[in-house]
């Protein structure tokens, strides 16, 4: 799992990051981009790199998880990264199947709040 880690280190982070900076980011992109980066990879390592995507993205605290809402508004979910993985996770596990556009969660940048103080 460590070279999957650095691997996505290495390619998917950085595009996502990228993609946040200007716009929310849903679940089913995060997905998408890791089937680009693991085109050979069962629907079960799928779920569980792209789980470790999210765990990667949210490190860095300017990364929130939440509900995009009518409007453009972004409803934050008050909740460490653990219970964000966990509740993403359930969330996967009760649909059934990959998640979809606006499924589970959304991701959004905190451009006011400075790198390790979120």
């Amino acid at each position: 799992m460590k070279q999957i880690s650095d691997h996505l280190r290495s390619t998917v982070i950085p595009e996502l990051t990228r993609f946040l900076e200007d716009d929310y980011l849903g679940l089913w992109i995060v997905i998408s981009t890791v089937k680009d980066v693991l085109p050979h990879a069962s629907e079960e390592e799928i779920k569980d790199a792209t789980l470790l995507t999210v765990r990667i993205l949210l490190e860095d605290s300017r990364v929130m998880c939440g509900e995009a809402i009518e409007g453009g508004g972004f409803e934050l979910w008050h909740v460490g990264s653990n219970s964000a993985l966990d509740r993403i996770d359930a969330a996967w596990r009760t649909l059934g199947r990959e998640p979809t556009i606006g499924e589970v969660v959304w991701f959004n940048y905190d451009h006011s709040c400075p790198l390790g103080e979120h």
